[in-house]
């Protein structure tokens, strides 16, 4: 009934003679003390991304290229080993200049918009949440409730003048481009899935790599729209002779009779 290796987990056991759900079966009464632990999220890493975001400051943008420019060589002759030689100091020079981003995932979670107020804010109730699970005790409780609640306005007060600068800023000639960042977030809002975070190729391996995953896609959908499928001869059969004719109400009458 119980396995062996959590018989530690009893306390105390006993059996009901007078209560039971049948003739071969008697209610148990168990005294058990059994160990929760909390299920955290596993970090998840996705490929890292060069901030190119940052060309737009001038002094990052003349480094870039100045530095892009003296490394450029124009004695490579055949065009596609020149492209390919380009593109390898292009990317080099980025991520030397302006760096790559953490490739932490965050799943459906939208962090553009907070500051330091959301940040202190969350950080107190994460704390407070901890020193309560440790605890149970009801002051604690009664300080995690209250970081909670603060949390919660607090983000909502961030939220609400972040987007009140972002609409704003859509009216100048500099946030034009932003418009693309509000309809990226609406179609994100949409969707239920938001990230593939991984997927496995036709060998049954894993796949993390947004290009692989890409590629994987692609295979799929090439193997699955162009396979010609294996048709089975289910023979000819026998040809109607004819026009079928309608049931007529002699067929009908006469099947009734049958049944009776």
């Amino acid at each position: 009934m119980y396995k062996r290796k959590d018989l530690r987990e009893v306390k105390d056991c006993e059996i009901i003679p007078g209560d039971h759900g049948s003739v071969q079966h008697r209610l148990v009464v168990m005294e058990l003390v059994m160990e929760i632990e909390q299920i955290r999220n596993k970090k998840m890493q996705g490929p890292k991304r060069i901030k190119w975001f940052k060309l737009k400051e001038i002094e990052l943008c003349r480094q870039f290229k100045e530095k892009f420019l003296v490394e450029l060589t124009h004695e490579i002759e055949d065009v596609d080993e020149w492209w390919n030689r380009t593109m390898e100091i292009i990317l080099r020079v980025a991520r030397e200049i302006l760096g790559e981003s953490s490739g932490k995932m965050f799943g459906n979670k939208e962090t553009w918009w907070f500051n330091e107020e959301v940040k202190d804010a969350t950080k107190q109730k994460r704390e407070s949440n901890k020193k309560w699970e440790g605890a149970q005790m009801v002051e604690d409780w009664m300080v995690y409730k209250e970081a909670n609640n603060l949390a919660k306005k607090t983000v909502a007060i961030a939220k609400d003048r972040a987007y009140d600068q972002f609409y704003k800023e859509l009216d100048t000639k500099e946030g034009k481009g932003k418009i693309f960042k509000l309809a990226q977030m609406r179609n994100k809002s949409t969707k239920d899935i938001t990230h593939i975070r991984q997927m496995k190729d036709k060998d049954g391996n894993a796949l993390r790599d947004e290009r692989d995953i890409i590629r994987r896609w692609e295979e799929y959908f090439e193997a699955l729209l162009n396979k010609e499928n294996e048709r089975f001869l289910r023979g000819d059969g026998h040809t109607n002779c004819g026009p079928v004719t309608e049931i007529t109400k002699a067929e009908v009458s006469g099947t009734g009779k049958d049944e009776k």
